[in-house]
């Protein structure tokens, strides 16, 4: 697969969070996402909604290639020591079309079995639209009124065709809050 500079300098895809935990302290100095959260981790919103698109980038460039992680969510996305997320654990996602063979955890599950069981787009942008409301808020799922919360609700409606259409709607927001 080749590599997305832009993506890469934020995002890493690693393979297995065990293993990469393992290998380098560096990798997840801060844990996943959902237990720093729950921890009392702090964030900055312009550090989440960096996040956030950095997360719907490093999608779209996945499904280019024709890979569905299959299980976005708050454990399987690290922040590194310099507060860059990593999404982690690939083990059983699609590739190329091969059916998965995880599904989605709990509060980033499609509703629809049939989509998470098959690991869709639609069950993706899904996950993502959860992904962006966990960094958004730190807890999910609550998304009235609030920041993101327009392209949070849409990822769930199945409203965005590709993570592309997600990272467009989340850069409209960000000019809408005066962040870059």
């Amino acid at each position: 697969m080749a590599r997305n500079a832009k993506v890469q300098a934020r995002v890493s895809i690693t393979s297995s969070a065990l293993d990469q935990i393992k290998s380098t302290d560096m990798l997840a100095e801060h844990g996943c996402l959902r237990l720093y959260f729950r921890e009392g981790g702090t964030a900055t919103m312009e550090e989440r909604v960096r996040w956030a698109r950095d997360l719907a980038g490093v999608m779209q460039y996945l499904h280019e290639h024709n890979v569905h992680q299959v299980d976005v969510g708050g454990r399987n996305i690290l922040l590194d020591a310099a507060r860059n997320i990593r999404l982690c654990d690939f083990a059983g996602s699609s590739i190329d079309d091969v059916p998965p063979t995880v599904v989605a955890q709990d509060g980033f599950r499609h509703p629809d079995d049939d989509e998470a069981l098959r690991g869709t787009l639609r069950a993706e942008i899904y996950a993502l639209g959860s992904a962006v409301d966990l960094m958004r808020a730190g807890v999910y799922p609550d998304v009235a009124d609030v920041a993101l919360g327009r392209v949070i609700a849409a990822s769930w409606r199945g409203e965005y065709t590709s993570a592309r259409e997600v990272a467009d709607s989340i850069a409209k927001e960000q000019e809408r809050y005066g962040h870059k």
